[in-house]
């Protein structure tokens, strides 16, 4: 086994579906001629509704944004930071499009397995099957999140959720969108979500600089969600 097969190894002893898994399943499906490693630059696009691929895909560096585009305006769904995966919910659906589009943030490197891959390593280990599973039921958990951000009374709460979801394990973080787009994720207008924005600073939950946001109180903004 070569170094950067080990480097990923490291990786994915990270990533919570990995968790448990048979060493020797693991090594076999990095070291496999079908497992292809892909690097892509900041703006490239990694999938979008026609072009993707029918695999597993495991962001081992970078960050890279997911959004969806409906009636001409762009949505954001989520930015994935490494180590992170796409591609679980619709691995094993035949045919159609992809439903959203990924977006290289900076230089991301991604390591894609294949679905028969996977397949076979599932079948060798039911440790796999397993978190798999419990991954696909905390994503219908975020999806659930999600529905829950537009159908919010307040600005302040969806602005809460939207800082909370984007930010990941980080307090601090640029917003991927203009002040005028965010207004349009959170079907807001701009005069309400500088309210919402003035509203959490001066709370002490958050300190903005223009686009920059730090979280000073996260547990403050989830009680803002329920």
């Amino acid at each position: 086994m070569n170094a950067t097969e080990q480097d990923v190894l490291k990786v994915l002893d990270s990533i919570g579906l990995f968790d448990g898994a048979d060493r020797a399943v693991l090594e076999d499906m990095v070291s496999n001629e079908r497992a292809e490693l892909v690097r892509f630059e900041q703006g490239q696009t990694i999938y979008d509704r026609t072009r993707f691929r029918r695999s597993l895909g495991i962001l081992l560096a970078g960050i890279a944004e997911v959004l969806k585009r409906s009636a001409g305006h762009a949505v954001i769904l989520n930015r994935l930071t490494a180590p992170g995966l796409f591609g679980a919910a619709s691995l094993f659906v035949d045919g159609g499009e992809y439903v959203s589009e990924i977006t290289a943030l900076e230089p991301c490197t991604i390591l894609f397995v294949p679905q028969d891959l996977l397949t076979a390593c599932m079948r060798r280990d039911f440790a796999l099957v397993e978190n798999y599973l419990c991954f696909l039921s905390e994503r219908i958990r975020f999806l659930n999140g999600k529905i829950d951000n537009f159908t919010q009374a307040s600005a302040e709460s969806r602005l809460a959720w939207y800082l909370l979801d984007i930010s990941g394990q980080n307090e601090a973080f640029r917003l991927p969108v203009s002040l005028k787009n965010l207004a349009n994720v959170l079907n807001l207008g701009r005069a309400s979500l500088y309210r919402a924005l003035e509203a959490l600073t001066e709370a002490g939950l958050i300190e903005r600089d223009g686009k920059r946001i730090r979280i000073l109180d996260k547990a403050g903004l989830r009680s803002l969600c329920r």
